[in-house]
């Protein structure tokens, strides 16, 4: 009995301490597709990274209205793909995204969309964005209105 309850409280510690560092979510619909599918379950780290890197994929939360007309506001959690870095200009041309960074100017291959996907065959401005702001997308793209 003692010692079942010692695996009991192993158990209970492993267990909370896993919810400290990780967090586990279901995809809520396709927009990540052909990488993630709806229902699909993602484990994420919950530890903030210093940097990150173009193509991670990431959580983040948006604060938005719960209702077109109500001031009353809800947090929502999104999955995006980073397409632009801190420092960066971004610009689609042709469905193809074009990096201006201290490298130069780089076309993005995309390999993780899919190849069916109509990637924003419009051209846009040049997005600026600033030393802490990150360019996020989802994978499938026919929805998005306003980059900005």
């Amino acid at each position: 009995m003692k010692k079942l309850l010692v695996i009991f409280g192993l158990v209970t510690l492993i267990l909370i301490l896993l919810a400290s560092v990780f967090n586990i979510r279901s995809v809520a619909n396709n927009k990540m597709e052909p990488s993630f599918s709806s229902g699909d379950i993602l484990i994420m780290s919950k530890l903030r990274k210093d940097e990150y890197n173009r193509a991670d994929v990431v959580i983040y939360e948006k604060e938005v209205n719960i209702t077109p007309t109500s001031e009353k506001t809800t947090r929502i959690d999104y999955i995006g793909r980073i397409i632009g870095l801190p420092g960066e200009s971004v610009r689609i041309e042709n469905g193809s995204f074009y990096i201006k960074n201290n490298l130069g100017n780089n076309v993005l291959i995309e390999e993780y969309v899919a190849p069916s996907v109509e990637v924003l065959p419009r051209t846009s401005d040049w997005i600026d964005l600033g030393q802490s702001e990150y360019l996020i997308l989802t994978d499938d793209r026919r929805g998005v209105i306003d980059l900005k």
